[in-house]
């Protein structure tokens, strides 16, 4: 006979293991560091005035003390046994929501509720002292004490509610005349060792906006063993800054800025812009006129060209500029975390300065600010572990605009750092010079000092001088032993002057050789790869049916011309390596090269619904000229064309117009796009400047050399000089030499 099996079923809950609490400790909070600044922030939430961090017995972690103490507003009874002591109660996020403030009129920056977890990542033990005060100021009359046992909770059969935590109200003891909270955690988890005390020096220095501190709010830092770190003041750096950029950017991503430099000798400038779209500048924004999600900001950038020669100019401390530099985000005037540590290249400023060598700056050049709210940027919220924002459209738009941003602080500031390197390389003529001379001057004076000597111990010897004649000889000697320290040490600094510079240099030539490896291996398997399909290509062209085919034959010989232009970039690439001639000079049509652009960005030009006109009002142009070369300048003018209309909000008025004048071997091309600043006119064809955050500023550099290997320029033409161009929108006139063959059909 079969048994029936009863099924169960009802209903249940969780019940959470005690183990949970370091769980939670141990993934919300990374490290002390993260933990006392969650604790200061608390502080802040309770409208502190001030708050003290203590750093006791180091050495032993079984005795060390870590205590966080503030003078804010309190905890009464019920709100440590019912918020302080429920995680994740989301009581200051609601708080939020509602625009509810504190009584000193702040937001609670905390909101998930994770914060006690911080006190456990500290140390296993914690004694949490508070007295309240309510709205009106009045004190209570008793404060609370809560200890806790944190290690009670690795018990792995006890469950969360089976660990009592013990509380009691007494007579105040700590704060007799105020209120506030003190938190005390005993027993560390590891050793605190001098670079963890640095590290939380740092990062507390850096805690408060230097421009918008919040006010009447401030942090100490007591630490007996490493006093070196207790001073937390930021001190007089941002203003030895060589050059500063402050930038508004309003709720739809439209930018005003200032840019100021100053370092003389070197002549300052100072520049106000009109309103930048910075949406235009960056491709994956779509739609164009899209709304940013993360609301207006401001940031401000102080940079400084790390030469130890400017340094020494605006008397910039390296070791303050050390401890400074990266772009920090403040929220109400407090700092968010990571953003700007040592680790964190948020803004990707080092890739920027390898991608774009010369024109970007790194990190370590650079102390930034970006200044929030919670009131306007209410979509940027917190991770659960309080490591930076949750990774949303809000914060993609934000690191999107401050790409576009450091984009303009990367092409102002290479403005002013190639004045100072026109200086630098004038006083480097006079440097050996300068050297041999200091040399000169170190030998007389070590040879005197020998003969002064010499001469004074046979004096003294022989009898022959007063000892009045001997002192003044050995203030004479101790004098030329002064000049030649000074000498020395003189040239101990120039040296290591030179040494930092040569270590820099040194940097990036490692890095670019390193790129250069990369390329070599590349261009090796590049070109045979090319040279096969090259191959394959001519196989195919000779097939009966893509000869009888016409749409088909042009599309071949379109990917005939891709492949030469490839082996033209390979060339580029590695003129030295397994390319052997490049391809010979012949007689083109100019306007079959320009529809095999136009068919390369075929998809582009759809995509965007880009209207293409071209004219030739004065029959066919042909120029002697590499195809691939060729192919390769209207390539790159219809593939910039493409991404600046891309950008343009209204999408049936995006038109290209390409005008070939056979006569004046000539061609304009235009389009009715956003145009170019006239402050950035003078700079677009200059290698590695870019007005795009994803530009590498070479396309228009290429083609104007391109170009002028064939003896033909490129320049910017205005409506004013040639009817034939928009009125509105950029527009490029190259120019080709006369042909000597005289073959352009009239």
């Amino acid at each position: 006979m079969t048994e029936t099996k009863e099924f169960r079923k009802g209903t249940e809950t969780f019940r959470p293991r005690a183990r949970l609490v370091s769980v939670l400790g141990e993934q919300l909070i990374r490290d002390a560091t993260v933990g006392l600044l969650e604790l200061v922030k608390n502080g802040y939430d309770a409208d502190a005035n001030h708050v003290t961090v203590r750093l006791l017995n180091l050495a032993d972690p079984e005795k060390t003390i870590v205590a966080v103490e503030d003078d804010g507003y309190g905890m009464d009874l019920d709100t440590v046994l019912y918020k302080w002591l429920e995680p994740a109660t989301g009581h200051k996020e609601e708080a939020k929501k509602r625009d509810e403030r504190t009584p000193g009129g702040r937001l609670p920056l905390g909101e998930k509720g994770v914060g006690r977890f911080a006190a456990h990542k500290i140390g296993r033990h914690l004694t949490l002292i508070s007295r309240s005060r309510n709205e009106s100021g009045e004190l209570a009359n008793v404060e609370i004490v809560v200890q806790i046992d944190w290690d009670r909770f690795e018990d792995p059969e006890a469950y969360l509610s089976d660990i009592a935590v013990d509380y009691q109200e007494r007579t105040p003891e700590h704060f007799l005349n105020r209120s506030g909270t003190y938190m005390e955690m005993g027993r560390a988890r590891n050793l605190w060792l001098k670079r963890d005390v640095e590290r939380v020096s740092r990062t507390l220095r850096r805690l408060m906006s230097p421009f918008r501190t919040p006010e009447s709010f401030g942090v100490t830092l007591h630490c007996p063993e490493y006093p070196q770190y207790e001073n937390l003041d930021a001190g007089e750096l941002l203003k030895t800054a060589h050059a500063e950029l402050i930038v508004l950017v309003d709720e739809m991503g439209v930018a005003e800025y200032e840019y100021r430099f100053q370092l003389p000798p070197y002549p300052g400038r100072s520049e106000k812009s009109d309103p930048v779209n910075l949406k235009q500048k960056i491709k994956s924004w779509n739609p164009p006129d899209r709304k940013p999600e993360c609301g207006a900001f401001y940031a401000a950038l102080y940079i400084w060209d790390r030469a130890p020669e400017s340094l020494k100019l605006s008397g910039t401390n390296a070791g303050d500029l050390n401890q400074y530099n990266g772009v920090a985000v403040f929220r109400d005037g407090i700092r968010v975390m990571p953003y700007g540590e040592p680790e964190d290249d948020w803004l990707e400023i080092d890739h920027a300065r390898y991608m774009r060598t010369s024109d970007a700056f790194e990190r370590k050049n650079v102390v930034g600010m970006v200044e929030i709210n919670q009131a306007d940027n209410k979509r940027l919220h917190d991770k659960s572990n309080r490591e930076g924002f949750i990774e949303n459209n809000a914060f993609f738009d934000l690191r999107d605009l401050m790409l576009a941003v450091m984009n303009i602080a990367y092409n102002e500031f290479s403005r002013d750092r190639k004045e100072i390197r026109a200086g630098e390389k004038k006083a480097s003529k006079e440097l050996l010079p300068t050297v041999s001379q200091l040399e000169t001057s170190i030998n007389t004076v070590a040879t005197a000092l020998t003969q002064t000597r010499e001469m004074a111990n046979s004096f003294v010897q022989k009898g022959q001088i007063a000892p009045e004649v001997a002192q003044e000889m050995m203030s004479t000697l101790q004098q030329t032993g002064q000049a030649l320290a000074t000498a020395v040490q003189e040239t101990k600094e120039a040296a290591a002057d030179t040494v930092s510079r040569f270590d820099e240099e040194r940097e990036m030539l490692l890095a670019l050789a390193g790129l250069g490896l990369a390329a070599e291996r590349f261009t090796h398997e590049f070109a045979r790869m090319t040279r096969e399909a090259s191959d394959l290509l001519r196989d195919i062209e000779k097939d009966p049916i893509v000869q009888r085919a016409n749409h088909l034959k042009s599309r071949v010989e379109a990917l005939g011309v891709t492949l030469e232009a490839l082996r033209d970039l390979v060339l580029a690439l590695g003129p030295m390596f397994y390319i052997r001639r490049r391809t010979s000079e012949q007689l083109l049509n100019v306007k079959t090269i320009i529809e095999h652009a136009l068919l390369l960005n075929k998809g582009q030009l759809q995509e965007n619904k880009i209207v293409v006109d071209i004219q030739e009002p004065q029959g066919a142009l042909s120029v002697k000229m590499r195809r691939g070369a060729l192919t390769q300048v209207f390539n790159n003018l219809v593939d910039n064309a493409c991404y600046w209309l891309s950008r343009k909000s209204e999408e049936n008025d995006r038109r290209l117009r390409i005008v070939i004048l056979a006569e004046d071997n000539a061609v304009l091309m235009s389009d009715n796009g956003p145009g170019i600043h006239p402050r950035d006119q003078h700079r677009i064809f200059d290698v590695f400047f870019s007005t795009k955050t994803e530009g590498r500023g070479l396309g228009l550099f290429i083609t104007r050399e391109a170009l002028a290997e064939a003896q033909a320029t490129i320049s910017l033409a205005a409506p004013d000089d040639y009817q034939e161009i928009y009125r509105v929108g950029a527009g490029f006139k190259i120019q080709f030499p006369e042909q000597p063959d005289g073959s352009n059909e009239k």
